[in-house]
């Protein structure tokens, strides 16, 4: 008599697996879904670490005053590297560079570094100077020093011309 109980239990079970393999329900496993746990655990982990480091690069993405800076360098040199000798005007709110001939003049007025081309032209260079300070080293040589500001953040740059 008990064999037959637990044939009649086996032989129920049996029909409900059948029963459940003939629908073919399409699920997860127990693994797949461990699996896709733990690959759901590392991205949230990682992703507050990429959010920080694309901080970083969007904040010097989005300034460009050491470009700006190198920039101002560069047509500083090219103007005054050919000329024969320099004019260093300092004042307590103006200074200002111009070549012996004065075809090209850069003067620092409110904050903004200012070329003249020829007496004509005012071209705003650099904006948000904080100090802008001209010393003459030697006959043909120039100590231009800057600070910027942007965003916050001071820039310093100093270069021989």
């Amino acid at each position: 008599m008990k064999s037959t109980i637990n044939t009649k239990i086996y032989v129920s079970l049996i029909k409900k697996l059948k029963y459940a393999t003939r629908n073919d329900c399409k699920a997860f496993t127990y693994i797949e879904l461990l699996l896709a746990l733990t690959i759901t655990i590392i991205i949230l982990t990682i992703l507050p670490l990429i959010i920080n480091s694309t901080k970083f690069f969007d904040y010097h993405l989005s300034t460009n005053s050491d470009i700006e800076l190198e920039l101002f360098a560069r047509d500083l040199i090219a103007d005054f590297s050919t000329s024969s000798s320099l004019t260093v005007e300092n004042h307590a709110t103006i200074s200002s560079i111009s070549d012996s001939k004065g075809l090209c003049k850069y003067s620092y007025k409110n904050g903004k570094i200012i070329k003249t081309v020829n007496g004509k032209g005012n071209v705003t260079i650099l904006n948000q100077v904080t100090q802008f300070k001209v010393r003459k080293v030697q006959a043909h040589l120039i100590e231009v020093d800057i600070h910027l500001k942007d965003k916050g953040v001071m820039y310093h740059k100093k270069f021989y011309v």
